[in-house]
């Protein structure tokens, strides 16, 4: 299992990108790594949900299988030498549980402005937070809207003013049966207030699983 973070300007490429740094990293390793089978063999790998564009990471996942004894750290010397800047291996283990035991992802969430804006945000989410639903427009494939309830995916909320910047905790459900971008929380909270900020940013943080207990 390899754990890495994905920051800086490279959180602007997408899951499948960062699919090919790792497929074109590992080719120039000599990691002796477990191919599929057929005409087209490709390195086994399987990572955690994939990052909303944009969205920093300081726990991402890979799973990758090895058909001979290979030492460990040198899995993490060789890939960091190889992979672009932003990637960055920051453990190697064997794994304890699937990767599809993550149930919920944990976000900070920082959001930039004055402090009038701060006050209008923080209340109004803290509002929306306290009701036993929140419900948003969404469109299914065929371009038709229905109203959903995101405030199930939401496990925790925790939201306050830190200096000149307001920070939040929120962990939301990213399992195989539901999922949620808090950039859709977000927008939900924006526009119920007046006032704009200058920007917010997020970084996953840690994966939970269903019983709550931390993902290793």
């Amino acid at each position: 299992r390899i754990r890495f973070n994905k920051t800086g300007d490279i959180r602007f490429i997408s899951h499948l990108d960062v699919i090919r740094c790792f497929s074109r990293a590992f080719a120039r390793t000599s990691i002796p790594l477990k191919y599929t089978e057929g005409f087209n063999p490709k390195i086994k790998m399987r990572f955690s949900p994939p990052l909303s564009l944009g969205y920093e990471s300081w726990c991402e996942v890979l799973d990758v299988e090895l058909v001979d004894k290979y030492d460990m750290s040198h899995i993490e010397y060789e890939l960091n030498e190889k992979l672009p800047a932003g990637l960055r291996v920051n453990d190697v283990s064997k794994p304890e549980v699937g990767i599809k035991s993550i149930y919920y992802s944990r976000y900070l969430l920082k959001f930039y402005g004055s402090d009038d804006f701060f006050n209008c945000f923080l209340n109004k989410s803290k509002e929306l937070i306290s009701q036993n639903s929140i419900m948003v427009t969404k469109s299914d494939k065929n371009g038709k809207t229905f109203d959903f309830d995101i405030r199930k995916l939401i496990s925790s909320f925790d939201i306050i003013q830190y200096k000149n910047v307001l920070v939040s905790d929120i962990t939301v459900e990213t399992s195989n049966f539901a999922s949620l971008n808090p950039k859709v929380f977000v927008e939900k909270v924006l526009s119920k207030i007046s006032l704009h900020g200058e920007g917010w940013d997020a970084v996953r943080t840690q994966f939970i699983k269903s019983d709550f207990d931390i993902f290793l």
